[in-house]
């Protein structure tokens, strides 16, 4: 399974053969090879397989993409009036990192997602919080931070991943690059 910038699930040609003997039919719509759609394509009526609709690719860049779906992030209603920000102050105090280097970290990192996001990015940040609040309800493993997202102290309080980036010295600027 291949992962575009895009966040489009592709398939390679080995992993369709295979969910097709097993009674599968949908991964076949996501492969990744364009050479393998064509000979799919190609030979699917002769074997009363459906034929191979692409995945279309955004015409814009990653980052842009991502940022236009920023305000479609869908949360329970219960989430929609939900003091994020204060949130996010209430969880500094409850680990005790109520300080001024912490503050500022904050203040800053808030600052820079603002201007990535000129909507806000509040809705994310609840999504996001909902989306902790389940998996910890599901005993579902999370928290392992991962690649540059451990720089930033947002994603810490929401306990998207479990490292304290001033403790370690992480600056929320490459994440937010």
């Amino acid at each position: 399974m291949i992962t575009n910038e895009f966040g489009q699930v592709k398939f390679t040609t080995k992993e369709i053969l295979e969910s097709t003997y097993q009674g599968i039919n949908d991964l076949h719509k996501h492969c990744a090879d364009a050479e393998e759609i064509d000979k799919w394509n190609n030979n699917c009526g002769a074997f009363d397989l459906n034929a191979i609709q692409t995945i279309e690719v955004p015409d814009i860049n990653a980052f842009e993409y991502h940022k236009a779906l920023a305000d479609k992030w869908i949360t329970p209603k219960e989430y929609e009036q939900f003091d994020i920000q204060n949130f996010l102050v209430e969880r500094m105090e409850e680990l005790g990192i109520m300080t001024e280097e912490y503050t500022e970290y904050l203040k800053d990192e808030i600052d820079a997602w603002h201007k990535l996001f000129p909507n806000g990015p509040e809705k994310l940040w609840k999504f996001l919080h909902y989306l902790i609040k389940t998996c910890k309800e599901k005993d579902i493993v999370n928290g392992v931070g991962r690649g540059s997202s451990v720089s930033s102290l947002v994603l810490y309080l929401l306990e998207v991943h479990y490292v304290d980036p001033i403790k370690y010295k992480l600056s929320y600027k490459e994440f937010l690059r």
